[in-house]
């Protein structure tokens, strides 16, 4: 996963987002369940909800994020990808 990294944040910045989004709702991996270990070390150690968000909450998150002007641009991002693919 971690060497594909690259293509697969420019390949969201193309789409806007929507593959990220497809995975996240609809994806066969969207009903699965984290194992508490895990949970609880994601909210300890980097401040994550301990619920999940809902799939209307992540639709919602996703719709503000593509109406923003901060929304990561891959035209733009390209030498900053390519920067961290030389490290």
């Amino acid at each position: 996963m971690h060497a594909n990294y690259q293509t697969i944040l420019y390949r969201n910045m193309q789409f806007d987002f929507t593959l990220a989004e497809k995975f996240l709702t609809k994806g066969k991996f969207h009903d699965r369940v984290l194992l508490e270990p895990y949970v609880n070390r994601l909210v300890s150690e980097f401040g994550a909800l301990e619920t999940p968000a809902s799939k209307d909450d992540l639709k919602r998150h996703f719709d503000m994020a593509r109406q923003s002007e901060l929304r990561l641009d891959g035209y733009r991002c390209q030498l900053l990808l390519d920067q961290a693919q030389a490290i």
